[in-house]
């Protein structure tokens, strides 16, 4: 009777063991972004809308430093009314200058978003989908130095990156 209740014993304790046993996997998130289709348009209208940006923000304060300049150089012979209508000109300008210097980080980071949150949309969707399929209870971006130590475990960007080629759908360029 006790060798049974032994035996039952390690038999239930193996099968709890086996029920508990948990898969884990790993990814490269920069490598999967780069594999969501239409990231390169993306990327490249990222890349457009933040140089032309600043572009605009160097062109105003190119005119900034212009109308400075012309002042200074005829402030001698204007009237002291006109001084003073010039003076308060470049202060709105160079108040605008800043302005716009402040909002640009805020403008490109809702670019950003806007074109990339539908990718990362897509990207999280097939990172469930090959969890789901595949069994696993965890999978970690070893990109973000968030899993202090992995012994090789199962990558599976490759599976992520299959994924996102069956739901081919590019995001338009607005």
């Amino acid at each position: 009777m006790k060798k049974l209740i032994a035996i039952l014993a390690v038999a239930l304790l193996g099968f709890t063991s086996a029920a508990n046993a948990q898969k884990y996997g790993h990814i490269n998130a920069q490598e999967l972004l780069i594999a969501v289709p239409g990231y390169e348009d993306s990327n490249k209208e990222m890349e457009r809308y933040r140089d032309s940006k600043i572009s605009e923000l160097k062109d105003i304060k190119t005119t900034v430093q212009k109308r400075y300049t012309e002042y200074l150089g005829t402030k001698e012979t204007l009237s002291k009314t006109i001084q003073g209508s010039r003076e308060k000109e470049i202060t709105e300008l160079q108040n605008a200058a800043i302005e716009f210097e402040q909002g640009l980080q805020a403008k490109i980071q809702a670019k950003q978003q806007e074109l990339m949150g539908p990718l990362l949309n897509q990207l999280q969707d097939a990172i469930k989908v090959v969890g789901k399929d595949n069994g696993y209870s965890y999978i970690f971006d070893i990109t973000q130095g968030t899993v202090v130590y992995f012994d090789g475990g199962n990558d599976v960007t490759p599976l992520v990156i299959a994924e996102l080629k069956k739901v081919v759908t590019p995001t338009p360029i607005k």
